[in-house]
Parts: C-alpha cells; structure tokens; sequence
C-alpha cells in the first residue's frame, strides 16, 4: 500500500499539466497567468466573480494589491498592464464582451 501512494506521489509530480498559475512580474505588478477562465475566476474576490454573469472576465486588476490576474492571452495581459501602468486610463466600449 505504501508502495502505490508514493507512485501516485510521484506520478503526480511528473503530471505535465500545471497547476495554479504561471507568476511573473512586470514594472512593480504580479502577474498571473491561467490556464483557464475557469481557474482565473476561483481567484478573483466574490464580488468580481458575481460580474462574470454580466460580462465575459477574462481578466483583472487587483489595484491595492498590485495583481493582475489574466488568462493565457497577450492580448488581455497587455490591457490588464495598462491599468497598472495609467491608472487614469478607461475602457474603450469594445473592451466589454457580453455573454451570447
């Protein structure tokens, strides 16, 4: 039995698939990356989460902490960045997604 639970161990140290996010930093920021919309959303705060009915969050800024929480998309990190980087800059109209 001891035999078969440190396999398991051990397999699952060798499991190519990540787990949590990738974590860089850029300018003062942590940055997280996720594999899914999914994962990003168990990490946002309830209160951003409850959003994700209303619109499509693929990704967020947490400002008083310096987080920026995105999916694996340049694209959103980069917009995600930018509040970091002009904290006076707004949302273009396009930048909302509704849900279908």
């Amino acid at each position: 039995m001891k035999t078969l639970v440190l396999l398991t161990l051990l397999c699952a140290g060798c499991s190519p698939v990540a787990i949590g996010p990738e974590i860089g930093h850029q300018d003062g920021a942590e940055i997280r990356i996720y594999n899914s919309r999914v994962e990003m959303l168990k990490a946002l705060p309830p209160t951003v989460r409850a959003l994700d009915g209303f619109a499509e969050i693929r990704g967020w800024y947490e400002r008083e902490r310096k987080i920026i929480h995105s999916v694996n998309d340049p694209r959103i990190v980069e917009h995600e960045l930018r509040h970091h980087t002009d904290p006076m800059w707004s949302h273009p109209v396009s930048c909302v997604y509704l849900p279908c």
